[in-house]
C-alpha cells in the first residue's frame, strides 16, 4: 500500500519522466494485491512546474533518453547570470529534480568538465544522437555519484570561486546547523559567523544572501560586493522614481 501510494502520487505529476514505467512496475506488484480504487488519488505531487509544459517535458524526456542510452546532446543554453547563448554538447550523465526544477549533470565536451544544467535555462529543443547509431557515445565513470552533485543553487553553475558571507548573531546557529558543506567557519566576537563557501554562480549566491536581509552581508570578494552594491541601487531606485 505504502508503495501504491508513492507511485500513484508520482505517475499523477505530467512532469514526471517515468510515468510509464512506474506505472508498469506497480502492476506487476501488484498481482497479490486488492485492487486500486477506482476514485483518483487526493494527493498530487508537482515536483518541477517547468516539466508540465510542453516544451521542458519533450526536453526532459529526449534529455531522459539521451542518459538512458549513453547518446550526446546538443542544446542552446542561457547560464541565470549572462543574458548570453551559448551551444553546448555534453555527455549527460543524470537527470535530478531540486527546489521545483529539473537538472541536468553531465560532461561538458567543450570544457571537459562535469556540469550542471537547469532545465529551465535550455533555449530551443535538445538535440540527441541517433538511438542504437554505433553503440553509445560515451560511458558513464565508474566512479561518477549523481547525488554528489545535486548542490545548493549557489554551487550550480559555470563559475567556479569561494565567497565569504557573514552572519550576524540571528542567523549564525542557522549557519552553523545548516551550511555543513562550508569550506570553513570562523566564530567572531558578539556571535556573529564568517562563512566561506564554494560557488558556481554570482547572481544566485547574491539572491541567497539578500534574502537574509540584514542578517548576512557578503564580506569577499569584491567583485560580488560591488555586484551586491549594483543591486541594491538599482532597487532603491525603482522605489525613488516611484514615489516622484
Amino acid at each position: 500500500m505504502a508503495l501504491r501510494l508513492a507511485t500513484t502520487v508520482l505517475a499523477s505529476d505530467p512532469g514526471y519522466p517515468l510515468g510509464e514505467e512506474i506505472r508498469g512496475a506497480l502492476a506487476k506488484l501488484a498481482c497479490d494485491c486488492d485492487p486500486p480504487a477506482a476514485t483518483p488519488a487526493n494527493l498530487i505531487v508537482r515536483l518541477a512546474p517547468e516539466a508540465a509544459r510542453d516544451h521542458e517535458a519533450a526536453n526532459l524526456a529526449a534529455l531522459r533518453r539521451a542518459v538512458d542510452q549513453r547518446k550526446r546532446a546538443t542544446f542552446d543554453y542561457s547560464p541565470v547570470s549572462s543574458d548570453n547563448v551559448a551551444t553546448r554538447t555534453v555527455e549527460p550523465y543524470g537527470l535530478f529534480s531540486a527546489n521545483g526544477h529539473w537538472y541536468l549533470v553531465a560532461r561538458c565536451c567543450d570544457a571537459s568538465a562535469i556540469r550542471t544544467y537547469r532545465l529551465s535555462r535550455i533555449r530551443g529543443n535538445v538535440s540527441v544522437g541517433e538511438a542504437g547509431a554505433k553503440g553509445p557515445d560515451f560511458e558513464v565513470p565508474a566512479d561518477f555519484d549523481l547525488t554528489a552533485h545535486m548542490h545548493e543553487p549557489w554551487e550550480i553553475g559555470e563559475m567556479s570561486f569561494e565567497a565569504t558571507v557573514r552572519f550576524e548573531a540571528p542567523a549564525a546557529a542557522w549557519a552553523h546547523r545548516a551550511l555543513t558543506r562550508a569550506v570553513s567557519m570562523e566564530d567572531l566576537p558578539g556571535g556573529g559567523v564568517d562563512v566561506v563557501l564554494r560557488c558556481a554562480d554570482e547572481t544566485r549566491v547574491l539572491r541567497w544572501v539578500l534574502s537574509f536581509g540584514a542578517n548576512a552581508t557578503i564580506t569577499q570578494p569584491a567583485s560580488l560586493r560591488a555586484l551586491a552594491r549594483r543591486h541594491l541601487s538599482e532597487s532603491l531606485a525603482a522605489y525613488e522614481e516611484a514615489d516622484r
